[in-house]
């Protein structure tokens, strides 16, 4: 994969993205072997790096029971109220909307 590229893993509904996306971003680690980035064992890289180069989108949001404020600082937890409102995708905003009315109700 070229540096500073962006790529992107589609397929149905259980054709295996999660499968696939989960241990690149580090949310488990293999049981056995490794995966490297540009040669590098992800093990070795700064784990809040990698998360910040890496973006996952699943077809289904998941919302902490938190703020919305606290879920956008979730990824990003020293971005200013501004910063926060200005990165909402036109995707995401409909997620944080759900989340103000379930709170309000």
């Amino acid at each position: 994969m070229a540096k500073t590229w962006c790529y992107a893993i589609l397929g149905p509904s259980g054709a295996g993205k999660s499968t696939l996306a989960d241990p690149l971003v580090r949310f488990y680690d293999p049981g056995s072997g490794m995966i490297r980035l540009d040669g590098h064992d992800l093990r070795e890289l700064s784990l809040a790096g990698l998360r910040e180069s890496v973006v996952l989108l699943d077809q289904s949001p998941y919302l902490f029971q938190a703020s919305v404020r606290e879920n956008l600082a979730y990824g990003r937890s020293d971005a200013t109220d501004a910063e926060r409102g200005q990165t909402l995708s036109a995707g995401e905003r409909p997620h944080c909307d759900c989340a103000r009315d379930a709170r309000q109700s």
